[in-house]
């Protein structure tokens, strides 16, 4: 055998030996990636555990809120129906009792005059007010009816204010009148509902005196 034939045959068995052990080598770096694998496995798992450990004190505190939550949800819902029942009897009072007594205190604004006897210049606008008192009064409802009188009795009529509705004490107020030069009397009237008798502000009580 020649000495070239002899480094052939060297250069050959060496390149089988290289194939015969790769598959092993390949397999080493296999085995060490999937020991990799287990770890980060193991690590997460580990991680997953405390965390949920760490939950549990929350977990109790929302489960403890929940509770309280649904406590205050059906004490709210008795106190709802308590107070409903109530406005039931209240109503059934009210509709019950006799009507009452109800009185009706007025004051006149003009330009800068106001109460219940002024003195305006000829081209100002006068308008009355009204207030509600009686033992019903906070839940008086139906109208006031306004009036101006050219007599001191209330019989001759010389315009009216407007009616307007009332909701318990508050009345609004009646229109703004622009009236000729003399003297008039204002007078207001409520017409009752079933709580409040019918009233009406006193007659001469509210003058108002209109200058040339």
């Amino acid at each position: 055998m020649t000495e070239t034939q002899l480094v052939d045959e060297r250069n050959e068995l060496g390149m089988k030996r290289a194939a015969l052990f790769a598959p092993q080598t390949d397999l080493v770096t296999l085995e060490g990636a999937l020991a990799n694998e287990r770890v980060r496995l193991v690590g997460l798992r580990t991680a997953r555990a405390a965390t949920m450990r760490a939950l549990r004190p929350l977990q109790r505190t929302l489960s403890l809120l929940m509770a309280r939550r649904a406590a205050l949800m059906a004490r709210l819902e008795l106190l709802q129906q308590a107070v409903v029942r109530r406005q039931a009897e209240i109503t059934t009072i009210e509709v019950e009792c006799e009507p009452g007594p109800i009185r009706l205190t007025t004051s006149l604004t003009g330009g800068a005059a106001t109460g219940g006897k002024i003195t305006v210049p000829h081209g100002t606008a006068v308008s009355d007010s009204a207030k509600l008192t009686g033992p019903f009064a906070t839940i008086a409802t139906g109208t006031v009816s306004y009036s101006v009188y050219s007599d001191k009795s209330c019989t001759k009529l010389t315009t009216t204010g407007g009616t307007v509705i009332v909701t318990g004490r508050a009345v609004p107020t009646s229109n703004a009148e622009m009236l000729t030069p003399g003297t008039y009397f204002w007078q207001a009237s409520y017409g009752g509902d079933r709580a409040n008798l019918p009233a009406k502000s006193v007659c001469g009580t509210e003058v108002e005196t209109v200058s040339p």
